[in-house]
């Protein structure tokens, strides 16, 4: 098996970095259970079942029309904990023709523990669309046809979504 990237490429558009309770890493090709495409090796990330500070909003902006927003909060619900939290990005970038790259994350997820095993169930989502100005010949720039932030093909872009539902189990000893 095989993919666009070649073995050992990670995705990490999804990950929304302030969920983050752990990053467990292991390195090289060694390891049959990781599969075929651990080339490199595996990160196993672990998200928080309740936040910390049980809440957090956040807005940053910066140069080339960058904007962030992150709303996130977690609550006692039940038996267990509830954690929501929705962040969306935008980013032209340096090019000549505006990237209008635009990202929306949320998650949802709920942890219980029941029967003796430490649950969770979690629906994520992500959405992007942009214009992609940055993979241009180098000839182009070369011969002046156009500068280093330029754009060939100024409707060069693409789209993206993706959901899961992940649960997990385990049973601490």
């Amino acid at each position: 098996p095989s993919h666009a990237h070649g073995q050992g490429y990670s995705d990490l558009n999804w990950l929304i970095p302030e969920l983050v309770d752990r990053i467990a890493y292991r390195k090289g090709p060694y390891y049959a259970d990781e599969g075929d495409f651990s080339s490199a090796g595996a990160a196993h990330i672990a998200l928080f079942d309740a936040l910390p500070s049980g809440g957090l909003a956040s807005i940053t902006g910066g140069s080339h029309g960058y904007e962030r927003t992150l709303l996130a909060k977690s609550v006692a619900e039940g038996p267990g904990e509830l954690l929501a939290a929705l962040e969306y990005e935008h980013n032209d970038g340096p090019w000549t023709n505006p990237e209008r790259m635009h990202r929306i994350n949320g998650v949802l997820r709920y942890s219980f523990e029941a029967a003796g095993l430490k649950q969770s169930i979690t629906a994520m989502g992500y959405d992007a669309n942009w214009h992609s100005t940055d993979q241009i010949p180098l000839r182009a720039v070369e011969d002046g046809e156009i500068s280093r932030f330029g754009a060939i093909d100024p409707t060069d872009g693409g789209k993206t979504s993706r959901q899961s539902p992940p649960w997990q189990a385990r049973r601490d000893l």
